[in-house]
Parts: structure tokens; C-alpha cells; sequence
């Protein structure tokens, strides 16, 4: 069907992954192999963050337009700190918290929806973070039927989770090199 029907089944590929997001219901690794054993892992990696980055931004948005500026002014004093904290490492925080396979996708999204972060670095930063993880579960889902077939090698997927394992230091490392640079320059 995914041959014959393509843009069909990219669409309701889509659909069902912003609404999985948007229910908070953890299917989000289940459907990122299915990316992968549907569509390869590029394409299915892609389709898997553009879905799960927008319904991520729709959290975002909801939150912060129905509780968070009121959140944002009632405890002012009590989260400056938090806010010059988001305001200076805000998308460093984001994308190392979306890269590791164990936080919660929807507790970052509203976490983030009370902040003063913007939406366009909300927005990037989850999709630069969603990009490993979701790339190794896509690599995964396409290997499926070998997996299945118990051809595939135990050092393959050793070797997958070890990149995304490191991959979750890239942020900090880069935001150091950043500071470092900037600081230079000053």
C-alpha cells in the first residue's frame, strides 16, 4: 500500500503521530520503527520529527496561551532564575532533555510551554533533538524483517545505541565551543 499509495500513507502516517503526541499516549518509539519500516530510515526519521515537532508546538502554544503567561505572572520572583537559565541555555537544555530516550516528550513540551522561551527556538531545538533518537529507531524499524529473521549482529545495535548514546553530549560540547568563541571575541 505505502508504494502504491505514497502521499496517502506519508498523511496518515503524519496524522496519527501528531495525535498520538497530542493524546500523550507513549506510542512515539513504536511508530518511529514503523517510520522506519514504512518509509527507510531517512524518510521515515524525517516524517517521524515533523510529526512529533508539530504536535509538539501545538502543546507549546496550548500551554503557553492558556496557562503559562498567567503562570509566568504569578510566580514572577520565584522563577527569574529559571527564566535567565531558559533564556541562556534553553535550547542546549531542550535538545541534550529530547535526546535521551528516557524523558518524557510531553512533560517538556508543557514544561517548556510555561517558560519565556520562543516558539521558533522550542520549535528547532526539538527537532534537532528528536533527530538521533528517532533516527536510531527508524534504522531499527527498517531492519525489522532481519531483526525478525535473527540475522541481524548484537554489535550493530550495540553499536547504534553507543552513537546515540554520545550523540547526547554533541549540545554540550557545542554550546562550550560557543561560549568559548564568544567570550574570545568579546
Amino acid at each position: 500500500m505505502v508504494v502504491t499509495h505514497y502521499i496517502a500513507s506519508v498523511v496518515l502516517y503524519e496524522i496519527v503521530f501528531i495525535i498520538a503526541v497530542l493524546l500523550f499516549l507513549p506510542v512515539t518509539i513504536a511508530l518511529s520503527l514503523l517510520g522506519g519500516f514504512l518509509f527507510g530510515v531517512v524518510a521515515g526519521t524525517g516524517y517521524a520529527v515533523t510529526g512529533a515537532t508539530l504536535a509538539s508546538v501545538i502543546i507549546f502554544l496550548l500551554v503557553r496561551h492558556g496557562i503559562g503567561k498567567l503562570f509566568q505572572r504569578r510566580y514572577a520572583k520565584r522563577i527569574e532564575y529559571i527564566n535567565s537559565e531558559i533564556k541562556r541555555y534553553g535550547a542546549w537544555y531542550l535538545m541534550v532533555a529530547q535526546m535521551l530516550p528516557f524523558s518524557p516528550t510531553w512533560l517538556l513540551n508543557v514544561g517548556a510551554g510555561l517558560t519565556r522561551m520562543s516558539v521558533w527556538t522550542f520549535g528547532w531545538a526539538t527537532a534537532v533533538g528528536l533527530v538521533p533518537g528517532t533516527f536510531l529507531y527508524a534504522l531499527i524499524g527498517q531492519q525489522l524483517p532481519t531483526i525478525v529473521a535473527g540475522s541481524i549482529r548484537h554489535e550493530y545495535v550495540i553499536g547504534a545505541l553507543f552513537v546515540l548514546t554520545s550523540l547526547v553530549l554533541v549540545p554540550l560540547v557545542l554550546k562550550r565551543y560557543w561560549d568559548a568563541h564568544k567570550d574570545a571575541d568579546s
